[in-house]
This record gives structure tokens, sequence and C-alpha cells, in this order.
């Protein structure tokens, strides 16, 4: 009579449950590990089937599915086992309850894209960037090194095409029209950046005779951006009797209707600091 198997590990649930069901089906194929390793067409070892019915780490992928082929598991029940796996890895890093992402159809610039994105990874249980690269359906527009930074939140993609490679890596593949047209938002925000030049204030020395002029771009929606155009020239016409005061003053007798009308970035010049309030609610200042 072969020793016993050693208690699966209950620390973590959903990890305890996948396990428990690999240990199920091997009971069912009345196969020990041994003569599971040694059947063709597993390329796993002995050690890593185990590991993967113990409950004390989360298996790969690739060896669900060798233990659920080799023990004569159908197809639906398969793909069960798989997402358990994926909640275990959920579970298992605990960070796809602390993002909080916008749904595909809110998405508005690059960082709301960037967040979907990380949300999207992270659901699928944060598979190995060779994993997404070899799902993706189109692995040429998606190199590892871009799957990097994409994961790591470092840039975001370069085109559709790439987008709908990432994403159908992550396993996500009914919503295509709507990521498209998050892209094309997102691109689009991107493209409609504004500079606005730190202009020293007067009568006040600069720092040095070479001193540099700061810049801070923002992002303003077409409609503000024409709003925002609108209050200026009011602002200009209404400098003279307003004292010379400068329309991006807090100061400015248009600035409580600039706050009021105008919902994005607005954009204050304080001591040669130029201080930005986004409609977040995010503060930020460029030196």
């Amino acid at each position: 009579m072969g020793r016993r198997s050693k208690p699966v590990n209950c620390t973590y649930p959903r990890r305890a449950e996948l396990a428990q069901a690999l240990r199920y089906f091997q009971g069912q194929a009345g196969l020990t590990f041994e003569a599971m390793a040694a059947r063709p067409g597993v390329t796993v070892s002995v050690a890593t089937l185990k590991r993967a019915a113990s409950g004390d780490t989360v298996p790969k992928a690739k060896t669900v599915k060798e233990f659920a082929a080799v023990c004569g598991v159908e197809t639906l029940r398969t793909d069960y086992l798989l997402r358990m796996r994926i909640l275990s890895r959920i579970e298992d890093r605990g960070v796809l309850r602390r993002l909080r992402a916008p749904t595909v159809e809110l998405i508005a610039d690059r960082p709301d894209l960037s967040l979907a994105l990380a949300y999207a990874y992270e659901a699928a249980g944060a598979p190995t960037l060779r994993e997404i690269q070899e799902n993706s359906d189109n692995p040429h527009a998606l190199p590892l090194s871009t799957v990097g930074r994409i994961v790591a939140r470092k840039t975001v993609p370069a085109d559709e095409q790439q987008l709908l490679a990432f994403l159908h890596g992550c396993g996500v593949r009914d919503q295509d029209a709507a990521w498209r047209k998050a892209w094309a938002k997102a691109a689009t925000a991107h493209e409609g950046l504004v500079e606005h030049p730190r202009v020293p204030d007067s009568g006040k020395a600069s720092a040095s005779a070479g001193a540099k002029t700061g810049r801070i771009k923002v992002v303003l929606r077409p409609e503000a951006l024409a709003k925002l155009e609108e209050l200026a020239e009011s602002g200009a016409r209404s400098d003279r009797t307003a004292g010379g005061s400068d329309l991006y003053s807090r100061t400015h007798p248009l600035r409580p209707r600039l706050d009021r009308e105008t919902f994005p970035l607005l954009v204050a010049r304080q001591e040669g600091a130029v201080l930005s309030e986004d409609w977040r609610g995010r503060t930020t200042r460029s030196a």
C-alpha cells in the first residue's frame, strides 16, 4: 500500500479548492504521481505534479492542463480547473481588489487606459509575459519588452493592433469594438496636449540670467478648450479694468467662472511655479 498523501494546505481557500479538485480527478483515474509523470505527453516532473495538488502554491496553467489531460478530464471540466487557477492567482496576489479601474466605456485618456489594462492583466491571473504573447493571436505585434512595459504601467499599446493583441493574450476577447473606441479616445486626448509657458511675475527678477522656462502639459477636452479660449479672450479685454491681473491668477474676477464652467484641468501661476488642478482633484506642481 502506498504512502498516504500529505493533507491539502488550506491557508488560501481558492488554492485549496483547486488542489482538492486535482486530487479528486487523480483518484478517479487511479494513478500515482509517478505513473502520471511517466505517461506520454507529460512534460512536468513528479515533484511539480505533487506541488500542484498540495495547495502550497498555485500551479502554472500548463501544469493544470497536463494534470487534467493525463487523468482523462473532459474539456469543460478542464476549463473549470483553469478558471479555478486564475481565481487562486487573484487571491494569492491580492492586487485586483485594490485597483479602481474605469470600465471600457468610461476610459477617457492614457492613464485610464493604462489602469484598465492593468486590471485586465490581474483579472487574468497575472499570466507570464510569454503566455500573453503566445495567446495574443498576433505575437509579432506584441514584443515581450512591450508587454512588460504595459504590465508595469510604463506605457500603453502603440496602436489598436497591439492593444487587441495584449487583451487577447489576457483572455479578453468579447469587447474588441469598445476597446477600439477607448483607444481612440485616449489617443485623441494625448494628441490634444497643450503647453502653458511659465512666465515670471512682473517686477520679480529671475533666479538667474539664463533661467529656463518651465512648461506643463495639460489635457483639455475640445469643448472645454473652446470655453477656456473664450474666457481668456474676455479676460484679456477686462485686464484693463481689473488692474492688469492675470487670468490664471486666483484673484482674477473671471476665475470663479473659470472654475465653475470648465471641468478639466485649470492652471494657476504662483510665484514662478505652475500649479495644476485637474478634474479628479489631484494637484501637481512643475518646477
